[in-house]
């Protein structure tokens, strides 16, 4: 699995990112960031989703961690299993290596037992060339042992947006880029670019943020080193999986059947006003007038 980490930066308090989850194995190992969107919803990435049994996570092989802070009791942290996943349409990768449209919601078996918050989702007003964007993990930070574990600090990093629409071959789809200098991602290759401060393993799925703004804005969730799956891109399936009661196709449907029938009601309504009022009518003289003497009268106006 290529390394998602968080190099450079500096070290960040759980307590200030109550949202953010830490997504753990059931071997309790940390293996991907995410963060609330809804009370009982995860925003990941897709290849978080591949777990260690094959191509996708088996039920309770995914708990979400909040508040995870080592040693020090909080009140609100908790642990929350994950019931079911949904990767988007779009992804392609084969176990947890990403490929596609990198990303995945997780449903997950309850609410935190706190109002942990949540963030927005970006609309493009905070994902633009020359903005700067918050990165938060619980990655290595790249000055580890060779086979050590990953140090459950949460860390957190600013930086520069650099594209948000760059098609990246090694990924066939298009990711946003922010990342340190590094002449090596110039070249689009997601692991070659470990230019500090940057992402890679133990971020993968975490938030690159906007922090300005009254509440956090989610722009993209860490795929490769230094790009992410832009959130604007794809807000739509986001919402449609969360609410989906909201999904504007039926909302539309259902405005073009009550269009309908407003339609055929005024017709109706109209055409027996006009037409069918005046058939009833002669009808019914006709019935109450056996002797036709109705007519004869009729008749002799005419002639007069």
């Amino acid at each position: 699995m290529p390394l998602r980490r968080v190099q450079g930066g500096e070290a960040a308090n759980p307590v200030d990112y109550p949202w953010f989850a830490s997504l753990a194995l059931q071997d309790g190992n940390h293996q991907c960031g995410g963060v609330l969107v809804d009370t009982e919803w995860v925003l990941t990435s897709g290849h978080c989703t591949g777990c260690k049994s094959g191509d996708g996570c088996q039920k309770d092989e995914l708990t979400a961690r909040f508040l995870l802070t080592p040693g020090i009791a909080q009140k609100c942290a908790d642990n929350v299993t994950v019931e079911k996943f949904y990767r988007h349409p779009d992804y392609s990768g084969v176990g947890d290596d990403p490929s596609g449209v990198d990303l995945a919601l997780l449903h997950l078996s309850r609410p935190p037992k706190c109002d942990l918050g949540k963030v927005a989702l970006d609309d493009g007003t905070y994902s633009r060339v020359g903005f700067t964007a918050q990165l938060l993990g619980y990655g290595d930070t790249g000055n580890e042992p060779p086979g050590g574990v990953l140090p459950m600090q949460l860390r957190s990093a600013q930086l520069p947006i650099l594209a948000v629409h760059k098609y990246v071959p090694d990924l066939t789809s298009y990711y946003l880029e922010a990342h340190g200098p590094n002449p090596k991602c110039s070249t689009g290759n997601p692991w070659d670019c470990n230019g500090a401060p940057t992402s890679a393993s133990g971020d993968g799925g975490g938030p690159l943020f906007n922090a300005t703004s009254k509440a956090p804005v989610v722009i993209g969730t860490v795929t490769g080193n230094g790009f992410y799956a832009p959130i604007a891109a794809h807000r739509d399936w986001i919402t449609s999986t969360v609410h989906p009661d909201n999904n504007p196709l039926p909302m539309i449907l259902v405005f073009v059947i009550i269009a309908v029938v407003t339609v055929v009601v005024f017709a109706m309504i109209l055409f027996y006003r006009l037409g069918y009022n005046k058939i009833c009518f002669r009808d019914n003289t006709a019935a109450e007038d056996p002797t036709n003497e109705g007519s004869k009268y009729e008749a002799l106006d005419s002639e007069a």
